[in-house]
């Protein structure tokens, strides 16, 4: 066994060391040049011996021979294999024994039994003790030091014999000179050696071991000791080899823990270090031996399983998810994370094994969307859809750079004045290949990308512009709505740059109107209060857009300091038919002007929708009905020959008379002859074949009394009633059929959507009498529930 440490290789061999080539090779060749000198001082010493002629001379004396010999044997013990420092003991050991019992004139031992030639015996025994001596695991702290003893032991013994042999060569001969002082200096020397090699060896040690802790530190994961990225890599492309050989499979689970990076912002990122290494040993145990664990970022690892099959894999992710969600106890008590994981199960076949990395990512993020603490398998459209989001992303970062993108402005009209009081500025991308892409398809990209900094920056500085334009041309009382994203809003010198733009512009205030959503009051309400007090002293106005489809904290909007509320489009595209679209918007204009804010409708594109939101108290309105988004030169031809007034299509015209009676049957020859006689009482008739017309009609008209029939093929009669009576309570309604189905009917009575029912053939007079009747009871505002059916 060698002296020194398995860690140090030199050459391929396991126990040897490794250090600088031109050490190496210059300590080879004081050994081989130590032990060339001792055999050419026995050659000149047996010549002489031969020749019957003594030699004075050191250079040929036995002692000096065995100095030389002995410090060449220990340099080559430090450095050539491990049983060529045994043999070299062993023969020693047998030389003493063999030469100690045979007889003087046969020895050939060149020293011939001086103390010095068995102090160099015994060193050569002690040296393969010492090496007998080291441990096996030369890694170890104890088994360095001990190296290092050994060769200081080594070292300080040869000097002591070559000492020995020198000064037992020199007694009783006089020297003058330097050769009086040889021993000595040979002593210091042999010192002087023991000390740079024990050095060189410590300092080589310390080398080849920041050497083994950075390739550690390349190929695992500090924190958690795991292997990292690099060797996953490796172990998959060798996974994947493999599954093609023997036609098995290979899984990537792709996980994230959830909730990490809460705990690092709250309880610190010791803790949530801990919880790391917690995690990923739960996840060791479970893999076993089934696979590779691997830890690829803060929270991000990744499982490769081989030879499993897809339901298998999907089982284990589950138990793994189930695992990962156990509290783990730390510092601060039981703490909870789940974790959302992406599989890719494949057959090894791929051209690049990377891919199944990305591809169970993809998985994972699909997970996420789906609410986290789950798993998603990888499906090929998800790389699709990843790419199509990647050109579409690359296209408006060039769109961007090449100032590609417009504004359209969209008038926003006053219900009362019919004066345009602004316009808002909207985004539009004509695409050179895909032609115009709406701001819905691209908005979340460039705000998932950050992008949308970008972008509101421009938008900012060209509605600047827009508004110099208008106030150019006269309409100093248009302002220009600007949508601000989130991210923008959020940023610590918002109100600066507003103020930069404005200067910028040489504009007041007054000109531009800020438009923000529900969802930043999400992130910091107080900061969102201050920084829209800060706008209005600036004399902006504020407006919240899609009020209602986010968050909605009617706290705050009591404190907020805007000026407008605008109802989405959602609730009014159908708030003719829709009961609870209407109640919102309703509720919606109430709340806003008992709290002192006006009322924004967007999306009208029907005088029913328009007709219906004016009568309900709506203040302006926005739409295709009023006007569609157009570039600002033609926005302002348009104002300016409007005198920058929009009149308000589709609305009623003065009543004929205070009685209007709507009538609604899918038969024409049926509405002629209601009209023909119920006309002859005096009454504004209008008439509709079908749910959607009466509708808007009962949006468009201020109808006090509707006779409608049951069957109808969109819904019928008490489905339709029942529907007026939830938008339109004041309205009497009556049924005209010509069948009995009474359940339905009775239901809709005892609900009170039924003022009468009605039968078909009907009598004349009878039906002008409950008309009249019903126009009465309206009129005195009678109970209209409870009534028993009449002509039934």
């Amino acid at each position: 066994m060698n002296i020194l440490p398995p860690s140090c290789r030199r050459n391929g061999d396991a126990r040897s060391l490794r250090l600088p080539g031109v050490q190496h090779l210059l300590l080879q060749v004081i050994s081989i040049a130590l032990v060339a000198m001792a055999l050419g001082a026995w050659a000149g010493h047996w010549t002489h011996a031969r020749s019957g002629v003594e030699s004075d001379a050191l250079l040929v004396s036995p002692v000096f021979a065995g100095a030389l010999f002995a410090c060449g044997c220990l340099l080559c013990l430090a450095w050539i294999k491990p049983a060529a420092s045994t043999a070299l003991g062993a023969v020693s050991l047998a030389l003493i024994l063999v030469f100690r019992g045979v007889p003087e004139w046969a020895a050939l031992w060149p020293l011939g039994r001086p103390q010095a030639a068995d102090l160099g015996s015994l060193l050569a025994v002690a040296g393969s003790a010492l090496a007998a001596w080291m441990p096996s695991r030369a890694e170890t702290p104890a088994a360095s030091a001990r190296s290092s003893l050994i060769v200081v032991i080594l070292g300080s013994a040869a000097t002591a014999l070559a000492f020995c042999f020198l000064l037992a060569g020199t007694r009783g001969k006089p020297h003058d000179g330097i050769f009086s002082l040889l021993p000595e200096l040979f002593f210091l020397a042999g010192l002087l050696i023991t000390f740079l090699f024990t050095a060189s060896l410590n300092l080589t040690r310390i080398a080849q071991n920041q050497s083994l802790r950075l390739r550690d530190y390349a190929l695992r994961d500090p924190l958690t000791g795991l292997p990292n990225r690099r060797v996953l890599e490796k172990r998959l492309r060798a996974a994947c080899e493999q599954a093609r050989k023997d036609k098995t499979g290979v899984a990537v689970v792709f996980l994230d823990l959830d909730g990490i990076e809460f705990i690092n912002n709250s309880l610190g990122h010791a803790i949530g270090d801990k919880l790391l290494i917690r995690a990923s040993q739960r996840m060791q145990q479970l893999v076993g031996g089934k696979g590779v664990v691997a830890h690829l970022t803060s929270d991000e690892f990744v499982v490769l399983l081989t030879g499993m099959r897809q339901p298998e894999v999907e089982q284990f992710t589950r138990e793994l998810i189930q695992a990962l969600a156990q509290p783990y106890f730390v510092e601060h008590g039981g703490l909870r994370a789940s974790a959302s994981a992406g599989i890719r199960v494949s057959d090894g076949d791929v051209d690049d094994p990377l891919e199944l990395i990305r591809e169970a990512d993809l998985a994972m993020l699909r997970a996420k969307q789906e609410g986290r603490n789950t798993w998603h398998l990888y499906t090929r459209d998800m790389s699709a859809a990843i790419a199509k989001r990647l050109a579409l992303r690359n296209d408006l970062q060039q769109a961007m750079d090449t100032e590609a993108l417009e504004l359209h402005y969209q008038p926003i009209v006053d219900g009362h004045t019919c004066r345009v009081v602004s316009v808002e500025s909207l985004l539009r991308w004509r695409h050179p290949e895909r032609g115009l892409i709406q701001p819905s398809q691209f908005i979340p990209l460039a705000e998932e990308t950050g992008q949308i900094i970008r972008l509101t920056e421009w938008a900012l500085a060209t509605a600047c512009q827009a508004s110099h334009a208008l106030r150019k041309h006269g309409l100093l009382d248009v302002r220009v709505v600007v949508n601000i994203s989130p991210l923008y809003f959020q940023r610590a010198d918002f109100v600066q740059s507003i103020r930069r733009a404005l200067q910028e512009a040489g504009l007041p205030g007054t000109a531009l109107e800020i438009e923000i959503t529900e969802s930043l009051l999400l992130a910091n309400k107080e900061e969102a209060v201050t920084k829209l007090a800060e706008l209005r002293e600036l004399g902006l106005y504020t407006s919240i857009d899609d009020f209602g489809t986010g968050y909605s904290s009617l706290n705050y909007l009591k404190n907020l300091p805007v000026d407008k509320i605008k109802i989405d489009r959602s609730f009014v595209t159908d708030i003719v038919t829709d009961a609870a679209d209407a109640a919102i918007s309703q509720g919606i204009i109430s709340m806003a002007h008992h709290l002192g804010l006006k009322v924004v409708a967007e999306g009208i594109e029907t005088e029913a929708q328009l007709a219906f939101l004016k009568r309900n108290h709506c203040d302006e309105f926005q739409g295709y009905l009023l006007a569609r988004p157009a570039p600002m030169e033609a926005l302002i031809a348009s104002l300016s020959a409007g005198n920058c007034r929009i009149a308000l299509p589709g609305m009623p015209d003065a009543p004929t008379s205070d009685r209007v009676l709507l009538l609604i049957d899918d038969e024409r020859n049926v509405l002629n002859a209601l009209v023909r006689l119920l006309r002859r009482d005096g009454y504004q008739i209008f008439t509709a074949t079908n749910p959607a017309d009466a509708f808007n009609i009962l949006a468009t008209h201020d109808v006090q009394v509707v006779v409608c029939d049951q069957r109808m093929p969109e819904m019928n009669g008490t489905e339709f009633f029942s529907k007026v009576k939830d938008l339109y309570p004041n309205t009497v309604r009556m049924i005209l059929s010509g069948y009995t189905e009474l359940k339905s009917v009775t239901d809709a009575i005892n609900r009170g959507a039924i003022y009468k029912y009605l039968t078909k053939p009907w009598d004349d007079e009878k039906l002008r009498s409950d008309v009249q009747q019903a126009f009465k009871d309206r009129k005195a505002g009678a109970d209209l529930r409870g009534h028993s059916p009449c002509g039934a």
